[in-house]
């Protein structure tokens, strides 16, 4: 499984992919500090999902998501914001977001999501 995530805090970046590598060895891990990186990470790779920040510069993850249904086969989107208002989830879910979590988020749920992810 190809897995992008997108945020601007490279701090956080770095600990998504560091960790879900370190869980779960078999996937192929990418990371993108804004939306405008990862839109074009998903047109140069086949990436199956999308974990991104809601808020960041340049391209945000409602935008990325919008962008990346446009793709003959688009990646499955989830967010991870640290955006204490909320979404309007049918909007959401029209622009190819899934499902929203929020910051902080804990690792170990993130791996046991990602990895029922994978046997599905």
């Amino acid at each position: 499984m190809n897995i992008l995530f997108c945020d601007d805090g490279e701090t956080i970046l770095e600990l998504y992919v560091n960790e879900v590598a370190h869980s779960l060895p078999m996937h192929k891990l990418f990371g993108a500090k804004d939306g405008a990186e990862g839109l074009k990470i998903c047109q140069e790779h086949q990436i199956d999902y999308v974990f991104t920040d809601g808020r960041m510069p340049i391209k945000d993850g409602i935008q990325l998501s919008k962008d990346l249904q446009k793709l003959a086969s688009p990646p499955k989107v989830y967010m991870i914001t640290g955006y204490a208002g909320t979404y309007d989830e049918e909007e959401l879910l029209n622009y190819g977001i899934r499902e929203v979590f929020y910051k902080p988020i804990d690792y170990d749920w993130l791996i046991e999501f990602i990895n029922n992810l994978s046997q599905d």
